[in-house]
């Protein structure tokens, strides 16, 4: 593996002021049949390029800490019925207010493997074929239903993303759901570090990675499947002190949301929280569902959206 973080640091090094030269490289690199293992799985390929651009053993994967069921013990039967009360899904926000048609395409790339379907014009950002090394993974916002009512919000009041028109929604226990990893969004995470610069040298980025482990968004990272990080994100509230006095049977999902929003707000410092999923390669779309919150999204003073304020939620 060290002759292709060889290969990927170079060309990062004769790309430095042109992101799409060097992206245009790697996947140069990326298609050869030698590389296949490799493109299958995002783990490794986040190892790979984070390795090259930090030259070094640093990986945004050592920040991650895997799901054990022990994790949840002292809360295990409050989580078992909250999970029976209310469902987490994982959403992915789509077209804009531009381009307001449902969606035509019934499978999500992510960035890697739409351009290796020869789709070049997804975004994707410097960071994600750096630092993050994410471009393996598709992005999504977590939302929880209420089932007995099958109310619902987003676990997000950022505005860019709930004008959007159109969603697909997964559970996030389902099968479908494997090797993912929760979290506030990682780029954000490091942009909220004082020494946060798009272009930063690898060193300076190595220093904000290691600051990390002492910020509160380290204690919101976590990797499993989705039925694992459904049963995490439960825990989370039952093992905070200020919710003691809640049980399973009598916490609304009012009060879930506005738990959830603060503590992935709250940890970046952010003026909109969200709850960022991010699960491997390509996601199956079942349905597009029409948002139909979009035309009721307004920005607040702070560039966000207050979710509450746009009516009861409607059933799915």
């Amino acid at each position: 593996m060290q002759a292709l973080i060889d290969r990927i640091e170079k060309i990062m090094a004769e790309n430095t002021e042109d992101w799409n030269a060097m992206v245009s490289a790697m996947m140069e690199v990326f298609k050869e049949p030698a590389q296949q293992q490799m493109r299958l799985d995002p783990w490794r390929l986040m190892d790979v390029i984070n390795r090259a651009y930090f030259k070094g053993g640093l990986t945004v994967s050592q920040f991650i800490p895997g799901y054990s069921e022990k994790m949840i013990s002292a809360h295990k039967e409050q989580v078992d019925e909250l999970l029976r009360r209310f469902t987490f899904t994982i959403r992915h926000y789509d077209r804009d207010q531009g381009n307001p048609k449902r969606p035509e395409h019934m499978l999500i790339y992510s960035a890697l493997d739409a351009r290796l379907h020869g789709i070049p014009d997804l975004p994707s950002v410097y960071d994600e074929w750096t630092v993050c090394g994410s471009v393996g993974f598709v992005f999504h916002v977590v939302a929880v239903i209420e089932n007995e009512t099958r109310r619902h919000y987003p676990l997000t009041q950022d505005y860019f993303v709930l004008k959007r028109p159109w969603y697909s929604e997964v559970e996030l226990s389902s099968d479908e759901v494997t090797d993912c990893w929760i979290g506030p969004p990682f780029l954000y995470n490091l942009a909220a570090l004082p020494s946060y610069d798009n272009r930063k040298t690898p060193q300076e980025a190595q220093e904000d990675l290691q600051k990390l482990r002492d910020r509160p968004a380290g204690s919101l990272l976590m990797r499993g499947n989705g039925s694992q990080i459904s049963r995490w994100l439960a825990f989370l509230f039952f093992n905070d002190p200020e919710n003691v006095s809640h049980t399973a049977q009598d916490v609304t999902l009012k009060q879930l949301t506005e738990y959830y929003l603060g503590i992935f707000n709250d940890a970046e410092k952010l003026k909109c929280g969200l709850a960022e999923i991010k699960t491997p390669r390509h996601v199956l779309v079942y349905e597009w569902k029409n948002n139909n919150d979009a035309d009721q999204v307004k920005k607040d003073d702070g560039g966000c959206t207050d979710i509450f304020d746009l009516g009861p939620t409607p059933e799915l």
